[in-house]
């Protein structure tokens, strides 16, 4: 009589199901608790820092020249950005959806090397790749460089945990991922916007700017009949859009 040969079966890692799920809710819910976003702190600069660089990396697609990235402590940050003489319609829609879409790809990516423990840890070397080219590139104030650094070194400590066998480095994908993703989801309502908060007063969101893609300098009417207008200056006067916003500054308007 021929032996049974057992097939291979997959199994369910039940323990990462149940870690991933408890990340989710808490950090959802944390949201919702008083002093919470003190404890997302982290995380929401995290999202800062991968958005603005979406309007730094699409606008080096695009052919603009990026100056430098720069955020202030209550979570919200600045591309500066110089457009090219003729710069397209398209280019500067797309610089400013970058800052929209690069969070949404990085948690998916997060997510994808996250499933493998060895697979994680090269997550990790990469983020920490990533985050020391940023700041060579982009980042020039000591705030924000010590804020960046912080994150690839985490990384990087994550990414060398002793223990081979450890779940650690997966899980650390898995929080980079979900945080991410809730960020952006908390974000949802600057779609609907004009306008966005941030250190430097209030400013053109992500949105405004690709209603308006040529509209480079705009500039908030504060009158009486209207809180918030959208105008074309005329004049080489720089402004802000996005999450903390990207500054476009031109040389002449016509």
């Amino acid at each position: 009589m021929g032996e049974t040969i057992a097939k291979p079966h997959k199994t369910i890692d039940k323990i990462g199901i149940l870690i991933f799920s408890s990340i989710s809710v808490a950090t959802i819910a944390l949201y919702f608790v008083p002093f919470g976003i003190r404890i997302l702190y982290p995380f929401i600069m995290l999202y800062a820092f991968i958005h603005e660089l979406g309007h730094a990396y699409t606008a080096i697609l695009s052919g603009w020249n990026v100056e430098k990235i720069e955020f202030w402590i209550d979570g919200s940050g600045v591309s500066q950005i110089q457009p090219p003489s003729g710069a397209s319609q398209m280019s500067y829609a797309m610089v400013a959806i970058g800052g929209i879409v690069l969070p949404i790809i990085v948690a998916l990516i997060c997510l994808i090397f996250a499933q493998i423990n060895t697979r994680a840890r090269v997550g990790l070397y990469a983020f920490t790749a990533f985050c020391a080219i940023s700041t060579a590139c982009f980042i020039r104030d000591m705030n924000s460089l010590i804020l960046v650094a912080t994150y690839g070194i985490t990384a990087l400590a994550l990414a060398k945990f002793p223990n081979s066998t450890s779940p650690i480095p997966r899980y650390a994908m898995l929080s980079i991922a979900i945080s991410l993703l809730t960020s952006a989801i908390s974000q949802c309502e600057s779609l609907f916007s004009t306008t966005t908060l941030t250190a430097a007063g209030e400013k053109p969101s992500d949105v405004a700017q690709i209603a308006y893609p040529r509209s480079a300098e705009v500039h908030m009417r504060e009158t009486h009949e209207h809180r918030v207008g959208i105008v074309v200056s005329r004049a080489p006067v720089p402004s802000s859009y996005g999450f903390g916003g990207t500054e476009l500054h031109q040389s002449e308007r016509h």
